[in-house]
């Protein structure tokens, strides 16, 4: 109770002065949490498209023209403990900042958020789809520019319903975002008539032995398996079957998250897992996105085509409803900054009731009463040249088309 109190002080003090460049702009701090190693590294891809997206708004002369943005940002890891280290140091040595942005991964934003409502911080992730975000009670000040894992598991129902799959197995790690996203598949199956023949999960450990549900699977000759886990665990589910040969036929095929579909999972497979499918937010298809997108492949060499750089996209949009929501309330409102709780708390809301844009994530970016934005997926293939997606599901249409 007394560390509770000891933060609410600290974090209702005035704010320090703030900084201004060489040019009489004022400094406009944010923070930034990326995974660049661990179980889903999509800061790698992330980190570069928010950093152009930073200087994007920063040359833009009608955005923001008396204020700059700058970001302090640190490699999280996708853990609960580096990400709760690093929110602490920022939110307490930097108490000038307006937001935050991250992390990727469900379990490293879940702590940042809880200290966050501590902070009143507005916390905006690219990456982080646990259904558990949306709950607004334990997050308050959360929203996420990618859909919630309760339509992923909506699409895996669709994708099922597509193929006419009616005997199918599952296995997911038993972190809650892979849990609820395979338990809302569960209830669809039963729904729809879709014979469930085997569902095993584990703990989520690079020491947790996997052979033994991988036999069962075998054992009941599950083909089709829907599969919720981090990439270094399905790389590691991957090669065990090839290892003691099981599930590692042509016949079988896996459907897993958006959690593979980043370019690193196909060196961490080893070629282990062609032929399955994985879910991904679909890629925007405006002009806007190509032309960002030449830049960004300038700068770090990746392909537009890659997978995974949805998530540069929402990077990208992250940046974008910051900046769109600062200059209302700094630049039309003049809303002042000398109350930093009252400032975060007014941009919060006003990004959450007011955010409405066309950028580089497809379709509107716009928030529902939970912060959640609604997400078309892409299904990719895995194939011999990379990554190919081979479908579209919108959960706008309610699940009617699968295209």
């Amino acid at each position: 109770m007394m560390l509770v109190f000891c933060l609410w002080l600290l974090c209702l003090s005035g704010s320090s002065a703030l900084e201004q460049d060489g040019e009489g702009h004022i400094v406009l701090q944010l923070g930034g949490f990326f995974p660049m190693e661990g179980g889903w590294p999509v800061g790698v891809y992330v980190q570069p498209m928010v950093e152009l997206a930073l200087k994007h708004v920063n040359e833009n002369s009608t955005l923001l023209p008396n204020y700059k943005l700058s970001m302090t940002w640190n490699n999280t890891k996708c853990t609960a403990g580096d990400a709760i280290t690093a929110a602490n140091w920022q939110f307490s040595t930097i108490p000038e900042l307006v937001g935050v942005i991250g992390e990727g991964c469900s379990v490293a934003s879940e702590p940042i958020a809880l200290l966050g409502g501590v902070y009143h911080m507005p916390q905006i992730s690219y990456g982080s789809t646990s259904p558990v975000l949306s709950n607004e009670v334990l997050y308050p000040y959360f929203l996420r520019v990618c859909g919630s894992d309760v339509n992923q598991g909506l699409a895996w129902l669709a994708a099922a319903k597509h193929h006419k799959w009616q005997r199918v197995g599952t296995i997911n790690s038993q972190e809650s975002l892979h849990s609820m996203l395979t338990e809302k598949f569960l209830i669809g199956a039963q729904k729809e008539g879709i014979s469930v023949i085997a569902s095993e999960s584990f703990p989520g450990s690079q020491n947790h032995d996997v052979s033994l549900l991988l036999a069962n699977m075998a054992k009941k000759g599950v083909t089709i398996i829907f599969m919720a886990c981090y990439s270094d665990d399905a790389a590691r589910i991957f090669e065990e079957a090839k290892k003691i040969d099981v599930l590692s036929g042509p016949e079988v095929v896996f459907i897993g998250t958006d959690a593979w579909v980043i370019p690193s999972f196909w060196e961490l497979s080893k070629g282990n897992a062609l032929g399955s499918v994985g879910f991904s937010p679909a890629p925007g298809d405006s002009a806007f996105r190509k032309e960002i997108f030449d830049e960004y492949h300038a700068l770090t060499g990746l392909d537009i085509e890659a997978a995974g750089l949805a998530y540069a996209d929402a990077g990208y949009d992250a940046v974008l409803t910051f900046a769109l929501g600062l200059h209302q309330i700094l630049e039309v409102e003049e809303y002042p900054l000398t109350d930093i709780v009252s400032f975060r708390d007014h941009l919060y809301s006003y990004m959450l009731e007011n955010t409405f844009f066309e950028g580089m994530t497809k379709g509107v970016t716009t928030f529902d009463s939970y912060g959640d934005k609604t997400t078309p997926y892409g299904m990719y293939n895995f194939q011999e040249s990379g990554f190919v997606m081979t479908a579209e599901w919108d959960p706008l249409t309610d699940g009617k088309v699968f295209s």
